[in-house]
């Protein structure tokens, strides 16, 4: 049945629906015809069809209030999982933070992580879609926008994992005063902080009109799925702007093992990875010096800058193990759908 549910058809996906509402609006009339597992695997989606655990884990959409500068503006927030759950096992969400500028449609594989009882949060920052002032494209306003997450979202502790150019927003939420909420782990994939730590070949023009070359995938499904979904309607030129303008911060040779210090005195578990030859990130820091300062590290040889949909299970497998080892605990790797389902199931039957 479970396989039944999978193979469901889905409504047309919009921009203003999104692929969660679509998954949404089809949920009601895919369980009142078929009746799924209480368990299931947690399969990633980016292309391939909805996972039948999609229709039932919880989730919500909301808009974030922050401020920097003077400036007043919202960031665009989905929440993925149980809080009750979560706070049975007694773990912290994952923040998930992609490219400044694109939505965070392409870290949707991610939201398998759910399967570990820990809630999901993706942001997408503020000017994405839509007119902001300079100073909201910055890594300051970034950072200040992540911390604005937590503490809308009242969190205690925190996992962080930040995608290629978000690297630098995460980073100095290690810095003193940046964020209350405790951090728990930080990792960085594929981290860079300004276009010259590309590869020359990787680099897209400064005129460019989409930012899908900084989403450039091996895989043959994403870029028409969940790669589209994160591009669609944003403006290219104010991003490519932050990460080509003088002072834009680079993480080069030993600059990323330096702001990655603080991590050790406030006891936050570390982990850097990156791909093989694909990698658009010319990935030029110093591995054994990382790992002598306790940075775990990881190379996707059969991957670009995005083993999470590249290598998708791997990835997702390798990094409960990392979240588990930071909460010192040993979560499920089988997802145990909402409980109001087995109702559904009995009354159905």
């Amino acid at each position: 049945m479970a396989a039944l549910l999978a193979l469901l058809p889905l409504p047309a996906v919009s921009l203003s629906c999104g692929r969660r509402r679509a998954v949404a609006h089809a949920a009601a009339a895919a369980a009142t015809s078929f009746l799924a597992s209480p368990t299931a695997p947690a399969r990633a989606w980016c292309g391939e069809r909805f996972p039948s655990w999609a229709y039932y884990v919880k989730w919500d959409e909301t808009a974030v209030p922050f401020s920097w500068q003077g400036y007043e503006g919202e960031l665009l927030v989905r929440v993925v999982g149980d809080k009750l759950r979560e706070r049975s096992t007694g773990v912290p969400p994952v923040l998930l933070v992609g490219d400044p500028g694109v939505a965070y449609d392409y870290l949707e594989n991610l939201e398998a992580l759910t399967v570990s009882d820990r809630r999901v949060i993706e942001v997408t920052f503020a000017g994405t879609r839509g007119a902001a002032p300079p100073a909201a494209r910055s890594v300051g306003a970034c950072a200040a926008q992540l911390a604005a997450v937590c503490e809308h979202l009242s969190l205690q502790a925190v996992h962080l994992l930040a995608h290629g150019a978000a690297a630098p927003a995460a980073l100095r939420l290690l810095q003193p005063a940046e964020l209350a909420t405790p951090l728990r782990s930080l990792t960085l994939v594929s981290p860079y902080g300004c276009l010259a730590d590309l590869k020359a070949g990787s680099r897209p023009p400064a005129d460019a009109k989409s930012l899908a070359a900084l989403l450039r995938t091996t895989d043959p499904k994403a870029p028409g799925s969940c790669i589209a979904d994160a591009i669609a309607a944003t403006s290219a030129a104010p991003w490519l702007a932050m990460l080509s303008q003088e002072g834009a911060p680079s993480l080069r040779g030993e600059e990323l093992l330096r702001l990655l210090q603080p991590a050790a005195a406030k006891k936050v578990a570390t982990l850097v990875v990156w791909g093989g030859e694909m990698d658009i990130v010319d990935p030029s820091w110093d591995v054994q010096a990382l790992q002598k300062a306790n940075v775990n590290v990881r190379l996707y040889e059969r991957s670009g800058h995005l083993p999470f949909i590249e290598e998708r299970e791997a990835f997702a497998a390798e990094y409960l193990d990392f979240l588990d080892a930071a909460d010192g605990v040993k979560t499920s790797r089988e997802l145990i759908l909402d409980p109001s389902l087995k109702a559904l199931r009995s009354s159905s039957l």
